[in-house]
């Protein structure tokens, strides 16, 4: 059985207390869908507020511009309605972002938290699966490492984790001019 952190309400009463204020609204509401969804659901304290119910379902956090809710096994949710925003980089997390309370659909939120429920209860575990250890290059980094032979030499002994950090960081540059800076940030740490 998972130890759950007893002070843990409190904690996240404090923590949600020092929130921004465009993001409170988002947190409180995201914390009364969770138990509304799951009254047997625990709060807890690990990596910051999350919630517990048959292991870790998922955890409320806010940041500069937005706050959101990650689940931490997100990669086994049905993503129906195309909610998640964040973290399919990621082999288990998955995240929806939020800049205000009013872009919260509860109905459907309310599935994804039932169905992360359901999958805990059943022992569903993130690490069950074996995901595939390879990361595919665009085609525009597989001509860059055609020239820099070193980095791609570099670049090929790293980890898969270290690997896919690169390229999602790159592939996800919304900018021309962000995805040149980070391709060229890349190969200067490579070629050291």
């Amino acid at each position: 059985m998972t130890k759950i952190v007893k002070d843990a309400p409190r904690l996240i009463d404090e923590a949600f207390e020092k929130a921004p204020d465009f993001a409170k609204p988002i947190i409180y509401k995201l914390r009364e869908i969770v138990h509304s969804t799951c009254p047997e659901i625990k709060e807890d304290w690990k990596w910051g507020p999350n919630f517990n119910y048959h292991g870790m379902v998922c955890g409320i956090w806010y940041f500069k511009k937005h706050a959101s809710i990650t689940f931490f096994n997100g990669a086994d949710i049905h993503d129906k309605y195309r909610m998640f925003t964040d973290g399919m980089a990621n082999e288990h997390n998955r995240n929806i972002k939020y800049t205000s309370a009013d872009q919260i659909r509860t109905k459907e939120l309310k599935e994804y938290i039932k169905q992360a429920c359901a999958n805990n209860k059943k022992g569903i575990k993130p690490l069950a699966k074996k995901a595939e250890r390879t990361v595919e290059l665009p085609d525009y980094l597989k001509k860059i490492f055609k020239q820099h032979p070193k980095a791609a030499k570099v670049f090929d002994a790293l980890t898969f984790t270290e690997r896919k950090e690169y390229v999602v960081s790159i592939a996800v540059a919304k900018k021309e001019e962000t995805r040149e800076r980070r391709i060229l940030k890349m190969l200067e740490k490579l070629e050291k």
